[in-house]
């Protein structure tokens, strides 16, 4: 067997087992639910103490979820083909509003000029938007939360920038915050599972572009990802 052939076996094999794990992990989680559902009462510590565990499990699916998707986005892309970014960004802009949270459905979205053609994956590259959309509508302590989004030609490339008014992060992790389940703020101050960007990076990567983040003049961020044109 050719290395090459060896190593998408292996790719192929943990993608597969990522899928298994979820599966069962899963199973449990949707019983705890349903058992909390009908264990909740008129008793109020009662009640707290079944919304702590529902947001333990909220969070166990989240994660499962995001593990199968970093482990997916290192598989190899199909043919690649011109893709309409504005198409993609619409329907990535549309799924962070359905998250059912005030601030993501109020966000003030704002994207300059029409977005260019590449060659891609579209549902590839409609979860890498989401993601930076996401990071940049939760991270955002105002209301409603701004969010620019544009591309400018770049040799043989686009590049893409989406520009928040967050918190900002520091310079030092501006790198580090690209590593699997590195996150810059405890789980019940801002929910995040931390492989977003991870994922986001990877699929960038197949598609031959980079990504990367950069403070934002006036405060807030700007994460800038390339990507090859048709």
């Amino acid at each position: 067997m050719e290395p090459e052939d060896f190593a998408l076996q292996r790719m192929r094999a943990c993608s597969d087992f990522a899928h298994r794990a979820r599966h069962e992990l899963m199973t449990p989680v949707s019983g705890l639910t349903m058992l909390m559902s009908v264990m909740r009462r008129d008793d109020a510590q009662m009640a707290a103490m079944l919304d702590e565990a529902s947001s333990g499990l909220q969070r166990m699916t989240r994660i499962a979820r995001a593990c199968v998707e970093y482990v997916d986005a290192d598989l190899p892309l199909p043919a690649l083909s011109a893709v309409d970014c504005n198409a993609v960004f619409a329907e990535a802009e549309a799924a962070v509003r359905r998250s059912g949270e005030a601030k993501f459905e109020r966000a003030d979205i704002e994207v300059r000029g029409s977005l260019p053609a590449v060659k891609g994956h579209a549902p590839a590259l409609r979860r890498v938007f989401a993601a930076l959309l996401d990071n940049a509508i939760r991270y955002t302590t105002e209301m409603p939360a701004h969010v620019a989004v544009s591309a400018v030609a770049d040799g043989d490339a686009w590049r893409f920038e989406f520009a928040d008014r967050g918190c900002g992060i520091e310079t030092a992790n501006l790198e580090s915050v690209f590593t699997p389940f590195e996150r810059l703020h405890a789980w019940d101050a801002i929910q995040g599972v931390g492989l977003s960007l991870a994922t986001a990076r990877r699929i960038v990567e197949r598609h031959g572009g980079r990504i990367g983040l950069r403070a934002r003049a006036g405060g807030g961020t700007i994460a800038w990802l390339t990507l090859p044109r048709v």
